[in-house]
């Protein structure tokens, strides 16, 4: 999961300058059991979040369509036809019609009007 968390840590102050190569910043609670003191390249000046800039920034909504029943949704056609290893399971490829959803593998007993 690294990619996906963030890069920096902070905005930290800086407590000493240690010549021209090192920063010792005051860091939180959180993070005591780490050293203080990090080479200045890895240093970035604090810039707050712009909201004329960036307006949709804290306003994204996540949406989730609706899950619809094996009853309510309607089959355009049978694509494959496999048997499991048990050899007493049949399953089909079945493709909806409604364009959300993709093709799905369902077993005959959970197809509607299967015999």
């Amino acid at each position: 999961m690294q990619k996906l968390e963030d890069s920096f840590e902070g905005a930290f102050a800086i407590k000493v300058l240690h010549g021209e190569n090192s920063v010792e910043v005051e860091l939180s609670e959180e993070l005591r059991n780490k050293h203080p003191t990090f080479p200045v390249s890895l240093i970035k000046p604090y810039k707050s979040g712009d909201a004329e800039k960036f307006p949709l920034k804290n306003t994204a909504t996540l949406h989730i369509p609706p899950v619809q029943s094996l009853e309510t949704r309607k089959f355009t056609k049978l694509l494959k036809e496999r048997t499991l290893r048990t050899k007493k399971v049949r399953e089909y490829l079945v493709r909806y019609s409604d364009l959300i959803f993709e093709n799905e593998w369902l077993a005959e007993k959970d197809i509607p009007k299967a015999k």
